[in-house]
């Protein structure tokens, strides 16, 4: 029994790829450093300038239909606990 359910998970793992929806992954770091002295302290400093990811997904659901997707993220690099949402939706596109 149980060597049947690890040859059914096996199988699961191979077969679930094919239903899955076409995802693309992407994004951009776009940080600038600047020297800075102010009398008491100087070194380096990074300044966010306009980094993000992205995430564009579909998902053909038959009938000349597909669920698409699209999802973006501002990110900080140089304060790292910030994550912002920005031009994400999800929705269908056909006929």
């Amino acid at each position: 029994m149980k060597q049947s359910l690890i040859a059914l998970a096996v199988a699961g793992a191979f077969a679930a790829p094919a239903a899955m929806a076409a995802a693309t992954i992407g994004g951009e770091l776009d940080v600038a450093y600047q020297n800075f002295n102010n009398g008491t302290n100087s070194g380096l400093q990074a300044h966010d300038t306009h980094s993000r990811w992205w995430m564009d997904a579909t998902d053909d659901i038959g009938g000349g239909m597909s669920v698409v997707g699209h999802f973006e993220f501002d990110q900080a690099v140089a304060y790292s606990n910030r994550l912002d949402n920005r031009n994400s939706f999800i929705g269908l596109k056909g006929d």
